[in-house]
């Protein structure tokens, strides 16, 4: 199951997405473990990729997602163009991020370890296959979840970027990830200022989201955003019924950690509709 980002709870703070391989400096702690783990990675290209690609799971713990994202950059030394490679690094670095760990990249030019930047990762793997749809979903999301991070001075320009990545997604391959590029659009249009401050549209909104419930009913994700939508439409008995399902739905054997923060999402959805009635 891919990486889910949460924006409806990311789009109020708008941010530009990174382009340099690194963007920050870890802290001592962290850099004494990438140095440590990056010294004891195999030195081999076919030897780290089958580390990289072993370790990296959605129900791996957090130190295995970590060090996959470690030899998937050790790797791309050699194959920097690799668009499997950079691929890979886009999932662990989204995944990390959203789970709250930083994804650290070992610079051994430097000599210094460095917070990954997920947005170059997924360029880098869309710009080896441009009609890969795994490619420009995960590029897509990590555009989304810098979002979390940036000023809002940089909202409009870099907004409309993510609204066209996500776009692509939808042309390409709607049902992705069950309906994923619809329920993000869906929450973008829902979440972001309206035109023409920016490019918010609840009626768009409303159609992406009814859509992905109708296509992919079983994902809860679909149904929460869906609520959301339908409670600023004032449609509060249809957004209880999402509600409800959405908490049905979410299964820790399936969604594993995200399952605990996703219900803390429901019940914020819920008391907004509380307030609301």
């Amino acid at each position: 199951m891919p990486e889910l980002v949460h924006l409806a709870l990311l789009v109020t703070a708008l941010a530009a997405a990174g382009c340099s391989t690194l963007w920050g400096r870890a802290d001592d702690a962290e850099g004494a473990w990438a140095r440590k783990q990056y010294q004891a990675l195999p030195a081999n290209g076919d030897e780290l990729r089958e580390v990289a690609f072993r370790l990296y799971r959605e129900d791996a713990p957090p130190d295995e997602v970590a060090l996959s994202l470690l030899a998937t950059c050790k790797a791309l030394e050699s194959s920097p163009t690799s668009g499997e490679l950079n691929h890979l690094a886009s999932r662990s670095c989204l995944w990390l991020t959203e789970y709250g760990r930083p994804p650290i990249c070992w610079d051994p030019e430097e000599e210094d370890a460095g917070l990954a930047s997920c947005t170059r990762f997924g360029e880098a793997a869309v710009a080896a296959d441009r009609n890969n749809p795994d490619y420009q979903y995960y590029l897509a999301l990590n555009m989304a979840l810098a979002l979390k991070v940036a000023p809002l001075t940089a909202a409009p320009f870099n907004l409309s970027s993510v609204v066209k990545a996500l776009k692509r997604c939808v042309d390409q391959d709607p049902d992705r990830d069950e309906g994923g590029p619809l329920r993000v659009l869906g929450a973008l249009y829902l979440k972001a200022p309206p035109w023409p401050a920016g490019v918010g549209d609840e009626e768009k909104a409303l159609e992406l989201l009814e859509q992905a419930v109708e296509d992919h009913p079983n994902h809860p994700l679909n149904h929460l955003f869906l609520a959301e939508a339908q409670i600023e439409d004032e449609e509060y008995e249809a957004a209880q019924e999402n509600i409800d399902q959405a908490r049905k739905l979410l299964d820790p054997a399936r969604f594993f950690w995200r399952a605990e923060r996703w219900n803390k999402m429901v019940d914020d959805v819920q008391k907004t509709l509380d307030r609301k009635k």
